[in-house]
């Protein structure tokens, strides 16, 4: 399954910890700038910052994606490294312009990916399927089907798409000349994240050959609407044997109970527990108080804040939150950059 990770999630995390590592023999007392009479030191900056909102939680995730990486980043292979940022590269047109932007080289956005696979590594470890989670699994999953995509962004010229189909029109050829789409063909099942589950829903209803009705569907972070049409091309049946899909329904299984909130929390919490990860300073001493004291108080609002935050891709990443359909591949671009403010 495909998972988005969002630059300043990474960057807030991986960059720091980089950074950390980069200039942990400097110290504290340096000067950032002088003046007549005096100067500004990195102590200065580091008391002035350091009890923002916004840099108490880029603190608390550093240190549970740092003490994620060590308990389990030996399960995450350099091969798993290099399939991730593969598979995020191949999002955008120009990678590397992406990367500048963000402040990362290729080797600091592979150091902050493995952190975040190491994360999504422990949350796995300490997740367990059940019979019953299986069956959940089960109930609203659908096999692979083969469609055809028209995605544009003016729902008059969708509606108008439609009309031509319906009375004759030639799928590809409208789709060339009006699709935001680079292609036209897709393969997916109900896990697929690279079709809108909007989209996904509409076409599994569909028969071999049946055009849809315009289906929309609002990107989350840019707030922008996409109108689709789905051709099907070739739908299937699940059947009744579960066993046939075991792999994947154990998979999705594992999604949903690694996404779960109270699980993410008390998981997070019995990590830091066992790594007995001791806060030095008096002034971040209750920073991690919901995760270090007792798996009871992960429900509280602050718990579920940082640990929502400490997500890939987002959830896988990571993570998502919402992710942008490859089917908006002309979009890919804006919507990523507009979006990274959200934790994946």
């Amino acid at each position: 399954m495909k998972k988005k990770i969002l630059f300043t999630t990474l960057a807030a995390v991986g960059l720091l910890a980089l950074g950390a590592c980069s200039s942990s023999s400097e110290s504290m007392s340096d000067e950032i700038a002088t003046y007549k009479g005096g100067s500004i030191t990195v102590e200065d900056y580091y008391d002035e910052i350091k009890l923002s909102s916004t840099n108490t939680s880029t603190l608390q995730n550093l240190i549970i994606f740092t003490v994620f990486e060590e308990v389990y980043g030996d399960d995450v292979s350099d091969d798993d490294v290099q399939d991730r940022y593969d598979e995020i590269a191949a999002s955008y047109s120009d990678f590397d312009s992406q990367l500048e932007t963000y402040g990362y080289t290729e080797e600091t956005y592979k150091a902050a990916l493995k952190q975040n696979l190491a994360f999504e590594a422990g949350l796995k470890a300490n997740a367990e399927v059940t019979d019953e989670d299986l069956e959940t699994a089960w109930e609203s999953f659908h096999p692979e089907v083969e469609a055809q995509i028209i995605s544009v962004t003016d729902e008059e010229t969708a509606n108008s798409i439609v009309d031509q189909l319906n009375n004759g029109g030639d799928f590809e050829e409208l789709a060339a000349a009006n699709s935001t789409n680079s292609t036209v063909d897709f393969t997916f099942d109900s896990t697929s994240t690279d079709v809108p589950d909007e989209v996904k829903t509409a076409a599994f209803e569909l028969a071999n050959d049946q055009v849809s009705s315009v289906i929309s569907v609002t990107d989350s972070s840019t707030y922008t609407t996409y109108y689709y049409i789905v051709k099907m091309i070739a739908t299937s049946d699940k059947g009744d044997d579960m066993s046939e899909y075991e792999d994947t329904l154990n998979e999705v299984a594992l999604d949903t109970i690694t996404a779960d909130q109270t699980f993410r929390t008390e998981t997070i919490a019995k990590v830091l527990q066992d790594a007995n990860v001791t806060m030095k300073d008096d002034d971040f001493s209750s920073i991690l108080s919901n995760y270090l004291t007792t798996t009871s108080s992960s429900t509280s609002d602050s718990a579920a804040t940082s640990s929502s935050e400490a997500t890939s891709d987002s959830s896988t990443a990571e993570s998502s939150t919402a992710e942008s359909s490859t089917t908006e591949s002309s979009t890919t671009e804006s919507s990523t950059t507009e979006s990274s403010s959200a934790a994946e």
